[in-house]
């Protein structure tokens, strides 16, 4: 069983959906995963990577595509932070980069979902919020299509 994790921060817009797809995976009956939501990725994520044999990341991702697309990201696919206001502030690219250091580590594997907007704004933009229950679903067909093990 892999541990699905929703990352993202729910404050600026549709950087949410992740949060959001992984409460609804956890709602889920049949979804066989282990579901979590964390937020805005911290090292506490590198804790959650060697306790787990596989593991699951969803998180709004730029790829270029339409708002609400689904994908299999790769680390390459993750644009750096422009700003950091503190040397405590960490973004996923930073932990990727971390993450092969840890001895033990699964692998991670990264699911995308293009964001519409990426603004200061509490909830997601109608193109995503509108479309919610088709995005989890999109997300949950991909995570079983994934060779886990």
């Amino acid at each position: 069983m892999a541990l699905v994790v929703g990352l993202g921060n729910e404050l600026m817009g549709d950087d949410g959906i992740g949060i959001a797809v992984a409460e609804r995976l956890d709602r889920t009956p049949g979804f066989s995963h282990e579901v979590r939501s964390v937020g805005v990725p911290g090292f506490n994520l590198l804790d959650l990577a060697c306790d787990s044999a596989s593991i699951v990341l969803i998180d709004a991702i730029d790829g270029g595509r339409e708002p609400g697309d689904v994908f299999r990201a790769l680390e390459t696919d993750i644009p750096p932070t422009k700003t950091k206001r503190s040397l405590h502030q960490i973004g996923l690219e930073d932990l990727l980069r971390l993450w092969s250091f840890v001895e033990g580590a699964a692998t991670p594997v990264l699911i995308g979902i293009q964001p519409r907007s990426v603004l200061p704004r509490m909830g997601l933009t109608p193109e995503l919020g509108s479309h919610l229950a088709e995005i989890t679903e999109a997300t949950a067909r991909l995570i079983r299509e994934v060779d886990l093990d």
